[in-house]
């Protein structure tokens, strides 16, 4: 996974996900770096479920992937560099156990093709590349071992420092203030597991072999002939030079003590040592070994169930590297980036997932995790299941490719819409026109309601349409009822278009005909009853 940040002119500028071969970009669900760090086990997995790159890279327009952050640390690894730094700079050596370390300025970090500007050139300008690790946030007392589950992503940065202010702020015994200026990072930060799978190409990738008749015709001799002209040919024949001779003699008491040193040797008491066997045979072992797991994990519905679920909730935390598993759970991406729902549902669903039981997920390594989940409770177990199927589910505008699916699943868990969501000003009405609201109007009150705001402006219409729907408007018992019970097309789950106002089946005074004595339609849609 590759992260960048687009300028957008706020001072964190506004993070994208870049495609892998760096040409294209998707708009990642949170806005920034540091809010994605803030919350990395839930959005990590969203992002890199992203597969889906519509825009064309702005290389021009790109800033540091992180322009900012709350701490920088900047550390020399080697003690070779510490060393030439304290003799390029005139002070004594530093004898440390430790890496040097210092913390500088992180209010701002430059972009790749930034300018970067220095006071005066005559103050000496040393350059350094580095390598800058981005963690999460660290608890104090994290041990080395713990401290690399933190790393999240990895950037290459290019730093700079003033030699003629370095050695007399270091003589201070605090540190640099004015000899290290902000630094600049590459386009883009790289999660860790981007980095090792590159690292592994690059062994992988050796040259490639060629064969003796590739050589033949690949090589060439330059010969000087008889002449003196020098020639190229592909090959070159020589006459062999005779191998000398060995004597019988000479030969022979060397094999014979050869052959009686070895017989005189005490016998090894460990035993010859075994060459490993191939990685083709190691391959087809862990195959065979997996059917039989595979067997007795399907032989086992619930222990199926929890195994399952773990793989699909530690993924969706961002746990994902060195699962033996591709089964995953993943978010979609949004097809609205940056939208912030309102909705008792959606208000619903954030308290849904702060109630869930993650104790497990502090257990330790992979093995330690799943034994932690297996060990909660059943309605715990059964919370996170539901939690990661219900998460991957796609939002498909009205006649979309599985909206009929989407309806389906409605219509069967026999949801109430109206319950879950009201028109309001924000969510619907100031996003429609004017028309469309007075047709709703007529929907639930008929011509002479449309008409009666007829003569309104957009906006007034809209918080009138608000209150109307949300039944705080004095009306007829019937209309308020069926305002309550509205909503639009879009928000229901399959039922039968509303008709419009006009040109409906109504009665005399425009009001839909309810359906009466249990008559009902033949040709009444997925088995639900429509008005006669």
């Amino acid at each position: 996974m590759r992260l960048a940040t687009m300028r957008d002119g706020s001072k964190d500028g506004r993070l994208i996900i870049v495609s892998p071969d760096g040409s294209s970009y998707a708009i990642a669900p949170v806005k920034t770096l540091q809010s994605a760090l803030e919350q990395w086990d839930l959005v990590a997995a969203e992002m890199l479920g992203i597969a889906a790159f519509p825009e064309q890279f702005p290389a021009d327009n790109i800033a540091a992937p992180m322009p900012r952050a709350w701490q920088w640390l900047d550390g020399s690894a080697f003690q070779s560099h510490g060393d030439l730094m304290c003799q390029v700079l005139g002070i004594d050596p530093i004898l440390s156990d430790v890496p040097l370390m210092y913390q500088g300025v992180s209010d701002k970090f430059y972009g790749p093709r930034d300018d970067v500007k220095f006071p005066d050139e005559a103050l000496g300008i040393d350059f350094e590349g580095e390598f800058g690790v981005i963690v999460d946030a660290v608890p104090m007392g994290t041990t080395a071992d713990e401290a690399i589950r933190h790393i999240k992503l990895i950037v290459q940065i290019n730093d700079w420092s003033l030699r003629a202010l370095a050695g007399p702020e270091m003589k201070t015994g605090f540190g640099w203030i004015q000899a290290n200026p902000p630094c600049a990072m590459a386009p883009f930060a790289v999660s860790r597991i981007e980095a090792l799978e590159a690292e592994h190409r690059a062994l992988n990738e050796k040259p490639p072999f060629i064969s003796a008749e590739q050589k033949e015709k690949a090589l060439a001799y330059l010969v000087i002939g008889s002449d003196g002209q020098p020639r190229l040919h592909e090959r070159l024949f020589i006459v062999p030079e005779p191998e000398p001779e060995v004597e019988e003699a000479e030969a022979e008491p060397g094999a014979d003590g050869i052959q009686s040193e070895e017989v005189e040797q005490e016998p090894v008491e460990d035993g010859p040592s075994l060459a490993p066997i191939s990685q083709k045979l190691a391959e087809e072992l862990a195959i065979m070994k997996t059917e039989i797991l595979r067997l007795h994990v399907a032989s086992d519905p619930h222990f199926a169930l929890d195994l399952g679920t773990f793989f699909m909730v530690d993924a969706a935390l961002g746990r994902s590297y060195g699962h033996p598993s591709e089964l995953r759970a993943t978010a979609p991406y949004s097809r609205v980036p940056g939208f912030e729902s309102d909705t008792p549902a959606g208000e619903a669903w954030t308290e849904l997932d702060a109630g869930l039981d993650r104790s497990w997920t502090e257990a330790g390594n992979l093995v330690e995790r799943y034994d932690a989940f297996c060990g909660l409770d059943e309605g715990a177990r059964a919370a996170w299941l539901g939690w990661a199927i219900a998460r991957t589910l796609h939002a498909v505008p009205v006649g979309g490719t599985g909206a009929d699916l989407i309806d389906h699943l409605g219509r069967k868990l026999e949801i109430e819409e109206h319950v879950w969501w009201r028109p309001t000003a924000r969510r619907y009405f100031d996003r429609v026109s004017k028309g469309r609201i007075l047709a709703h109007f007529g929907e639930v009150g008929g011509l002479e309601l449309s008409n009666r705001y007829a003569a309104s402006k957009k906006h007034d219409l809209a918080a009138s349409a608000e209150k109307l729907f949300a039944g705080q408007l004095i009306v007829e018992a019937e209309v308020k009822d069926r305002a309550l019970n509205w909503l639009p097309d879009e928000m229901r789950f399959g039922r039968a278009e509303h008709p419009d106002c006009e040109g409906s089946e109504t009665d005399g005074d425009g009001l839909h005909v309810e359906a009466a004595d249990g008559a009902v339609s033949e040709n009444a849609d997925d088995g639900f009853l429509e008005a006669a």
